[in-house]
């Protein structure tokens, strides 16, 4: 699947109308699925920067492989391209983005039976060792939680959603998601003051 996408993506840089670009780049995300859904590639191109990198964060630390993560990342593109949805919520595409993803991570895990790593990517081994373990040590305590409530954290901080959204995405009351947040914070802390 790789290779399609980087070709789609590669063939769409290629065919940059810098003029289209800047028309449009200050427009909401409602604007630019119209757009796109009449034909206008650079709305996508603008759609893909303004997501890509937080659903690959996202992705990244739900599944623990970058790979994966990238994978399940052009998927996640690849379904607004086909199926675009009709209407945004309060002009972002940003919840209906995220809970496409989410739907893939947990249908890959469930297909995969796949079972949580800790070591990943090559490429963290060529970052600053301290950098790599504080990374490695947030990955670790946020595997330490339950996936309710891991699911509000990495929505929250990798997702970057509202906590309405998020309360829609996993389809509970806004309190519920609030409530686990502050309890999967408090969690992380007790558990960060026990290890002094």
């Amino acid at each position: 699947m790789t290779n399609v996408w980087q070709h789609h993506m590669a063939a769409m840089i290629l065919e940059n109308d810098t003029s289209k670009t800047r028309e449009i780049e200050d427009s909401s995300d409602a604007e630019l699925l119209r757009q796109f859904r009449a034909g206008n590639k650079e709305a996508l191109r603008l759609i893909l920067r303004r997501y890509e990198s937080s659903v690959i964060g996202y992705l990244t630390n739900y599944t623990k492989d970058p790979d994966h993560a990238r994978d399940l990342t052009q998927e996640t593109f690849l379904r607004l391209i086909k199926y675009p949805p009709k209407a945004v919520k309060g002009d972002s595409l940003r919840p209906w983005i995220f809970s496409v993803a989410r739907n893939l991570a947990h249908d890959s895990w469930r297909k995969r039976k796949h079972t949580v790593e800790l070591e990943q990517a090559p490429e963290a081994c060529s970052e600053n060792p301290g950098t790599r373990l504080h990374r490695l040590d947030a990955k670790h305590l946020l595997a330490t939680l339950s996936d309710d409530l891991r699911d509000v954290v990495t929505l929250r901080i990798y997702g970057e959603l509202k906590f309405n959204e998020i309360a829609e995405q996993l389809n509970i009351p806004l309190g519920t998601a609030l409530w686990r947040m502050r309890h999967a914070m408090e969690k992380l802390k007790h558990q960060l003051e026990n290890r002094d």
